[in-house]
């Protein structure tokens, strides 16, 4: 019986230490090339970058996260784009839309 650091033995004995396995050479490919993306003009999808977490929305709109959740679920927010049912992003145009709306003032 082997023994752990407090003197007792183990009632076990550990298992062997995993050896490292070679990857086949098909895993050592690169990553293939992401589709050639549409141009300015065409399709809908917004750019990733446009698109911010709720933390970075709170930031660009200077509250506290907290804040930001209280004013969506009061249904006075800006809008969301629900991705799951835990995640939503916010469109920096929606966030300067609702600023002007609040305000009247250009952003």
């Amino acid at each position: 019986m082997t023994t752990k650091r407090g003197g007792r033995p183990r009632r076990y004995p550990l298992p062997p230490p995993k050896k490292a396995r070679a990857t086949p050479a098909s895993q050592n490919k690169p990553p293939p090339e992401p589709p050639a993306s549409a141009g300015p003009d065409e399709g809908d999808a917004p750019e990733q970058k446009d698109l911010l977490t709720k933390d970075e929305a709170a930031e660009f709109l200077r509250i506290s996260p907290r804040s930001l959740r209280r004013l969506r679920s009061d249904g006075t927010g800006p809008k969301a784009v629900q991705v799951t049912s835990r995640r939503e992003f916010y469109r920096r145009e929606d966030l300067e839309e609702w600023l002007r709306e609040r305000t009247g003032a250009e952003v």
